[in-house]
């Protein structure tokens, strides 16, 4: 290889190079762009939509769920979360933290009594399954967390 082909080959490789970099670089202009211009799309779709469940429906469906319960339960009803305590149930945190600011006023419990302790592994408490354990400690509705299956202990529970 002479000296010639060789600038030649080193001079197609800093093109590349450079039309790489420019390319690279353009990908991360026009990004946030993009991403700007979906947002500016979104935000009109959903300024057409006036019902607040359908509008957390394209967004957040745990939003929505909590919404619907929140228009279908008492506002004085006492909720217990079932399936929550635990590191197993860790992950589901969420759940609780979305159903408490949704479904405000209503007192939200995951556990019996005044034990219930937060970690960096969950919550850990007194669990409680039976329906008639939780009716007389008060609550007029049950939810279980992975069925998302309401259960209605008392009048004021009733889905209305």
């Amino acid at each position: 290889m002479n000296a010639n082909q060789a600038h030649r080959i080193s001079s197609i490789t800093t093109l590349i190079l450079v039309l790489l970099l420019g390319a690279t670089a353009a990908v991360q202009v026009m990004t946030p762009y993009s991403f700007m211009v979906s947002m500016i799309h979104q935000a009109d779709a959903l300024s057409h939509i006036t019902d607040p469940i359908q509008r957390n429906s394209i967004g957040i469906q745990e939003c929505a769920y909590d919404r619907s319960l929140d228009r279908s339960l008492d506002p004085r009803a006492r909720v217990f979360l079932v399936n929550m305590l635990g590191e197993t149930n860790a992950p589901k945190l969420g759940v609780y933290f979305f159903m408490r600011n949704y479904l405000f006023p209503r007192d939200i419990e995951i556990s019996l009594g005044t034990n219930l302790v937060y970690s960096e592994k969950g919550f850990e408490g007194t669990p409680c399954y039976s329906l008639a354990v939780l009716k007389s400690n008060g609550f007029d509705d049950v939810i279980n967390c992975q069925t998302r299956q309401v259960t209605e202990l008392t009048s004021r529970g009733e889905l209305r």
